[in-house]
């Protein structure tokens, strides 16, 4: 008995209905600066998550219908969070990887996040 694989894309997420139009703009807004960390990111979507990957996932996209959740890959004590704007998400079950959680919408500063994010894409090399 073969099981079928599914692929998913960007679409998948930036398409959804439940979503809005500044929801899907200020994901597209966050994906760019990921992906000018390096030449080296890849983006791989999944069923309920957009991974941003180096040789792991560093950084995961989970789209809700009035924010984004931001998942950061690294463990428990491994970020700098001097403005402890993350919420610990060791063991508490999520779709994204890391032990770090950020809701962000068009109030959070995108500069402090991408300092938080750069170094889980630092600890990938």
């Amino acid at each position: 008995m073969s099981r079928e694989v599914k692929l998913y894309d960007e679409e998948h997420h930036t398409k959804s209905k439940r979503i809005g139009e500044d929801i899907r703009e200020l994901y597209y807004t966050l994906k760019e600066r990921f992906m000018s960390l390096g030449e080296d990111v890849e983006i791989r979507p999944r069923k309920e998550y957009i991974g941003f990957i180096r040789k792991s996932n560093f950084v995961d996209i989970e789209f809700q219908s009035k924010n984004l959740k931001v998942f950061i890959n690294l463990k428990q004590g491994e970020l700098d969070d001097v403005k402890k704007i993350c919420r610990d998400m060791k063991g508490i079950g999520h779709y994204g990887n890391g032990e770090y959680e950020v809701k962000v919408d068009y109030d959070t500063d995108l500069d402090y996040l991408m300092y938080l994010v750069k170094q889980s894409y630092i600890k990938q090399n």
